[in-house]
Formats: C-alpha cells, sequence, structure tokens
C-alpha cells in the first residue's frame, strides 16, 4: 500500500466520521468511520501515523466546524490545525500498538479517548468532535454515559472500528491463506461494545423522578447583527415578550428566554432602560405571573465598559436578581484575549463570572449553564449537584444549521451524564427540552416560537458524577504502562517463549 493511498483512506475516515454529525448526522458511520485510517496507521512506524492521523482530522475538523468558516476563516483554520494535532498523536501511537502484541493492538482505543480528554483539557473545554456525541440522535444507544460519560461511549465506538480495521488488515494481509477465522473473530469482536451499548439501557440505573416542572422557551430567532444595533434593545424586548404573551394562558411555572436576549444590563434606575426594566417587571407579576430567567450583560461594579454573561431571574413580586454569571467564555467572541487582537463577534466586553446556585421556581431548583458552558462535562456536572432540571440558555445564531444541532446533541449527553432534564432556549438554535434519558420531548429547530414543555424533575446522581475523570485517568496509566513495555520491547527483540 503506497503512502499517498493511505493518505487518501485517513482523509475518507475524517469525511466519513464527520458525516455521522449533524448534518447530515449519518450516526451508525462512527462505528465504522475511523477503519481506513487505522488499517494505514497499522503499516508504517510512528511518523507515517502521525502524519495518516494529521491529515484525517484536518478533513474531519475542517467539515465538522465549517460552521466556523464564516464568522473567521482564519480562526476556523487554527482550530481545524490545533484539533488535528491531537489526531496525529493518536495515529502516531495507534501505528505503535497496531505493530505490537495483541495486548497491546487491543489499547489502541484507549489511545484515542486518551487524546479525545487531553484535547478537552488543552483546549479551553472544547470537546467538539468527540466520538460519542455521534450517538445522541440514538439515546438507547447512549445510556452507558451515565457510567463512564462521552468517554466510555467513544471507548466503544472505536474498539468497533479497531475490530474491523483487523479483520481487514488479516484478510490483505494473508488473501493467499485460510485465515478467514481471524477475520471473523475480530468482526465477532466487534459484537461486544455494540452489545455493550444496545444493553446500556437495561442495566444502567435510570433518575428517581419527582415530578415535572411547567417551563415556557422562548425563542425570538433575532439576528445576532440586528441585536448589537441602536435599536436592537427595543427589538428584543418586543419580540420576546409578544412571543411569551402567547402562551402565558397556559400558567407556565417558568419562562425561559435565550442567551443575552435583552443585550443591555438592566441596572440603569432612572433611564429609559430603566423605564423598561420596570415595564417587563410589571409584566412578568400582572400578566404573565411566572418567574422569568433571561440572559443579559450583567455590569462588573468598578469596571466600566466591563460586563458578565449573566442570566437575571424576574420574579413575579417584580424583583430582578442576577442569578448566575458564566465562567467559561469563548476567546475572540465574549472577550480579546489581548488589545492587540481584535473581536470576531459584536458584543461588550465579557470577564468570568463565579457562576451561580441552583434557582427554585415552584418547588424546582433550576441549574442554569450559558452557552459554552454545557459544552464541559464538569461545569453541568457542578451544576447539577443542587439542581433537579438544568436550564442551557444560548446564541446559536452564529453557529449555522450544523453548528446549532451539534451543540444540541452536546445538550442530550449532558442530560444522561447528569440525569437531569434540560430545557432549552437557544436564539435561532434548536430550544426545546431533552428528559434524563436523553430522548427530545420537544424541539423547534430555528424560531421563531414559544413552547410550553412539561419537563420532568429528578433527583440523585451517576457513577459517572462520582468519578468524571475515572476512566481518562485509567487511560492514560494503562498508555504508559503500554509505552513502557513497547520500549522495553524494542530494547530486547528476542522473541519471548
Amino acid at each position: 500500500m503506497t503512502l499517498w493511498l493511505r493518505l487518501a483512506l485517513c482523509a475518507l475516515s475524517g469525511a466519513l466520521a464527520a458525516m455521522a454529525f449533524p448534518s447530515p448526522g449519518l450516526w451508525w458511520l462512527a462505528f465504522v468511520a475511523w477503519a481506513p485510517l487505522l488499517v494505514s496507521v497499522g503499516r508504517g512506524g510512528a511518523q507515517p501515523g502521525a502524519a495518516c492521523g494529521a491529515v484525517g482530522g484536518v478533513v474531519f475538523f475542517a467539515v465538522l466546524l465549517r460552521w466556523l468558516a464564516p464568522i473567521t476563516l482564519w480562526g476556523w483554520l487554527a482550530l481545524v490545525v490545533w484539533q488535528a494535532l491531537f489526531v496525529a498523536i493518536a495515529g502516531a501511537m495507534c501505528s505503535a500498538f497496531l505493530r505490537g502484541p495483541a495486548v497491546i493492538r487491543a489499547l489502541v482505543p484507549v489511545a484515542w479517548i486518551a487524546t479525545e480528554w487531553a484535547r478537552g483539557q488543552l483546549s479551553l473545554g472544547f470537546e467538539w468532535g468527540s466520538m460519542g456525541y455521534a450517538l445522541a440522535p440514538v439515546p438507547a444507544l447512549a445510556q452507558l454515559a451515565a457510567v463512564g460519560g462521552v468517554p466510555l461511549l467513544s471507548l466503544a465506538l472505536l474498539s468497533t472500528n479497531l475490530a474491523l480495521a483487523l479483520a481487514v488488515e488479516a484478510a490483505l494481509r494473508d488473501a493467499r491463506r485460510r485465515v478467514w477465522h481471524r477475520v471473523w473473530i475480530a468482526l465477532l469482536a466487534a459484537v461486544v461494545p455494540v452489545g455493550a451499548l444496545a444493553a446500556g439501557g437495561w442495566l444502567v440505573p435510570g433518575p428517581t423522578l419527582v415530578g415535572s416542572v411547567r417551563v415556557a422557551v422562548v425563542n425570538a430567532a433575532i439576528d445576532p447583527h440586528a441585536k448589537w444595533a441602536d435599536s436592537g434593545v427595543w427589538l428584543a424586548m418586543t419580540r420576546h415578550s409578544s412571543l411569551t404573551d402567547s402562551i402565558a394562558a397556559r400558567a407556565p411555572d417558568l419562562i425561559l428566554w435565550p442567551e443575552t436576549a435583552i443585550p443591555v444590563p438592566l441596572e440603569a434606575p432612572g433611564s429609559s432602560l430603566g423605564l423598561r426594566k420596570r415595564a417587563l417587571e410589571r409584566r412578568v407579576a400582572e400578566l404573565w405571573r411566572a418567574p422569568l430567567l433571561v440572559g443579559v450583560p450583567a455590569a462588573v461594579p468598578g469596571r466600566p465598559e466591563t460586563f458578565w454573561n449573566a442570566v437575571a431571574l424576574v420574579s413575579p413580586q417584580g424583583r430582578t436578581t442576577i442569578v448566575h454569571r458564566k465562567r467559561h467564555l469563548v476567546p475572540f467572541g465574549e472577550y480579546t484575549p489581548h488589545p492587540s487582537l481584535g473581536r470576531v463577534l459584536p458584543g461588550p466586553e465579557f470577564v468570568p463570572g463565579d457562576g451561580g446556585p441552583a434557582t427554585t421556581v415552584a418547588g424546582a431548583r433550576i441549574g442554569t449553564l450559558i452557552c459554552f458552558d454545557d459544552v464541559i462535562p464538569g461545569e453541568a456536572l457542578e451544576r447539577a449537584e443542587d439542581a433537579d432540571v438544568l436550564a442551557v440558555v444560548t446564541n446559536d445564531a452564529w453557529f449555522g444549521e450544523a453548528g446549532a444541532e451539534q451543540h444540541h446533541d452536546i445538550a442530550v449527553l449532558r442530560a444522561i451524564e447528569t440525569r437531569r432534564s434540560i430545557a432549552r432556549a437557544a436564539n435561532r438554535g434548536v430550544s426545546g427540552a431533552i428528559d434524563p434519558y436523553g430522548h427530545v420531548i420537544a424541539a423547534d429547530r430555528r424560531g421563531p416560537t414559544a413552547l410550553v414543555v412539561e419537563v420532568p424533575r429528578a433527583t440523585g446522581t451517576t457513577l459517572y458524577a462520582r468519578a468524571p475523570a475515572a476512566l481518562p485517568a485509567l487511560s492514560l496509566g494503562l498508555l504508559a504502562l503500554a509505552l513502557v513495555s513497547l520500549r522495553r520491547r524494542r530494547r530486547d527483540p528476542r522473541p519471548s517463549p
């Protein structure tokens, strides 16, 4: 097999893997997509393996993150290259392992999930594209996430890819011999992870349900450029209020508006904005008669022109309180990493906040996540500790259809990992609700819309929540032992008896 053919197979793997995610969302490709790359990296040393991984990674992330290119072409290219670097590292390790004994070859999926985890840690929590997220459309196959999170799902998927790659390799290498029993053994090995995924729904304990809360999810689908224009405040207040008026008669327990639904701080008494704030508080108290959770910028005391990306609670008693301040900000979108660098998206300069405890509404404890927060498993687990429902407010208008769907699929896995329902208000994104098993209760793809959904409340915790770093730590330990073993074998090439 020539180097060019190997690189072409790796590019094919990257393209197939990207197609497992929205859109088109051909999730079943996740079981086989990386097999061509594994066949390729097993036919050379570490350097060709890294090159193969780099090619597959560049194609994968270039297609997966294509929604970022219209926002910032250079940012898209830089992020693609950075993310592909970790696939290159995985390719180098897989190349070494595939040329080792059987017990070392079995660690190929472990090497893959270890690099996925490292990519999330070294990319400010950006775990977009971890293979386990591809199973979001089929929650019946994703329940093991309550045991080991997305890494456990990725481990199962890469195990099927490895089994297929070993079967193909056996057929190619020994075509003239009767080795079909090796092929069948390798293919049968894929049955184990597939069976584990399928059995997860029966084997993994479910949540303890304690009633429900009626949530009105509002998505006004406002153009993100218009929101930050001079008339943006009037536009945002008018559209969100009109949509909420349309469902007020259905008596929701909670009203949820998206991230920065009101694009300016509400703390401005005596000004025209202060008048709008009081008008909103009166509307909540007299017409809607349900508390409103709304995304707003919150001014940082003593720091002019600096804000928190926050969520405010407007109570039926006519009081407004900031209940959550976003901790994990998006560089170039919410803040400028260095004064010499420009901003990609319009809006105020944000600084990290300190999060916030759960908010009690109609007997339910609501934990809040803002936009990028739900991409970080640890943040969702922390919010779920003292909450029985999670509320996600986000502005997915920048992401396009593919990015918005991918972001929603991430929320599906957060629901399974935490065993908490998620109510989701996404400007021009997927708004609705997800139950603790990852089933979509209601969804509107783009808006404008106002949905009233009975969202199940749940208590208890999951094995994953108790030890979220257990599987990555075990993977890193096994990798260290495998690399030491391979190093010793190179020093002492004598065959074992």
